[in-house]
């Protein structure tokens, strides 16, 4: 390794150790209602939430009826991403007019979205409208890690209260946790993804001429667009000249900061974070591999102050890092093996 290298895997391990205390404080004083720096600026949002939703905060769960407040939420996500998904191109916000999806595909991506798994069979590029990808599946990588971590909490409550019936309230749970956590730290990291150049715009894709115009072969179309073919029943082929390349844009740099600091799988783009408008610079692809560890690293911290024991927090700590370490290293170390001299037989 080279002395960049190294600098970099320090800053890495480094950045996100000294990270762990603050945010893992900070996310357990809000799921304890405690005061946090962002109260004078978001808690009149907060109260204006519970008053238009009718939350009561006092009111704490049961863990069925916390359980049962998780699934409804669930439900109620994947069947209203799952209708915007399947009516896209009647809704606003398609610039390129993409078709809507089809009901297999649209549950699929639906239901991964929902539970914070993001798997994607799909590039969204060409398969999804601004709409869908802002409205629909980008509120999701939201609400579903607000409600992973929301669940986390309640699951450090009824370890903490062994002997109490109640472990908190998930609207609640789930109200705070996106306005005080959620929000703010993917403000804080699409901010510097949008100054590397990932996109944040809301205009429709460019077209940009080809420094070297070549000429292809496609199936002829007739005037209502339906392929071509000859008596046989083989496409008639035709040749095409290609001088221009469409580059999708869109408000990546938002999508993309929720997507990495709450471990959501899905991107903007079909190939993710190896596409050069989703991760342009080392700068952003660092800070993209940073926003994948602070959260998870500071869940651990959080669970063990608000359990009431941070020597456990800390050893649940040091077992996960290390393994992360260890894995860290196989793959450093991995890659194809340098090929060796061969001897000559005496």
């Amino acid at each position: 390794m080279n002395t960049s290298e190294i600098i970099q895997i320090v800053l890495f391990f480094g950045l996100g150790i000294a990270l762990t205390p603050p945010v893992g404080k900070f996310m357990a004083r809000v799921f304890k209602g405690e005061r946090t720096f962002l109260h004078p600026l978001l808690y009149p949002v907060e109260k204006l939430i519970y008053r238009l939703t009718g939350i009561d905060v006092a009111a704490e769960m049961s863990w069925l009826k916390y359980l049962a407040a998780v699934c409804i939420f669930t439900v109620v996500g994947f069947v209203s991403l799952m209708a915007i998904l399947m009516t896209q191109q009647w809704l606003p916000l398609n610039p390129m007019a993409l078709p809507n999806l089809s009901w297999h595909l649209a549950f699929n991506t639906a239901w991964s979205f929902t539970c914070n798994a993001d798997w994607q069979s799909y590039s969204g590029e060409s398969t999804m409208s601004y709409f869908s990808q802002t409205l629909g599946l980008s509120v999701h990588q939201f609400l579903s890690g607000a409600a992973g971590i929301a669940v986390l909490a309640a699951v450090a409550r009824a370890l903490k209260r062994a002997s109490l019936k109640v472990i908190g309230n998930f609207w609640t749970d789930l109200t705070r946790c996106t306005l005080y956590i959620v929000l703010p730290l993917s403000i804080l990291w699409a901010i510097p993804l949008a100054w590397q150049g990932v996109p944040q715009t809301w205009k429709p894709y460019v077209t940009a001429s080809i420094v070297e115009p070549y000429t292809t072969q496609v199936q002829k179309t007739d005037d209502k667009g339906n392929p071509v073919n000859d008596a046989a029943g083989k496409p008639v082929m035709v040749d095409q000249k290609v001088d221009s390349q469409l580059i999708p844009i869109g408000p990546v740099a938002s999508f993309e900061s929720c997507k990495q600091i709450f471990t959501n799988g899905g991107g903007w783009f079909g190939v993710n974070s190896a596409h050069p408008l989703e991760n342009p610079t080392p700068l952003s692809d660092f800070l993209e591999m940073l926003a994948i560890i602070v959260v998870p690293m500071a869940q651990v911290y959080m669970f063990g102050l608000m359990v009431g024991n941070r020597r456990h927090a800390w050893t649940l700590f040091a077992v996960m890092l290390s393994l992360y370490v260890l894995s860290f290293g196989g793959v450093l170390r991995g890659g194809p093996a340098e090929p060796r001299a061969r001897r000559r037989p005496l």
